[in-house]
């Protein structure tokens, strides 16, 4: 996404909030370019495993949700016995 988001303002299709057009030259390109040197290597490293575990932590919160309350007196057992199983897989 980051690649992305540099041909976009690259091509010249990015404005800013007052309508003004965004170039190769802002601190906004530069940024993304920091960005894209820094998350480029990690992003195939952890992005398919963090996936799953976050598809994981998801479905099992879905389904363990009517164990909550609205109010914390009743509730925070539970969640402690959530954190304990997610470390135990």
């Amino acid at each position: 996404a980051w690649d992305a988001a540099r041909k976009y303002i690259l091509f010249g299709m990015f404005r800013d909030a007052n309508g003004e057009l965004v170039g190769p030259e802002s601190e906004v390109y530069e940024t993304l370019g920091i960005g894209e040197q820094i998350g480029g290597p990690l992003e195939d490293l952890a992005g398919p495993a963090l996936n799953n575990f976050v598809k994981f932590v998801a479905v099992v919160s879905f389904v363990t949700s009517d164990l909550y309350d609205m109010t914390p007196e009743r509730t925070w057992p539970w969640g402690i016995g959530q954190v304990v199983i997610n470390f135990m897989l």
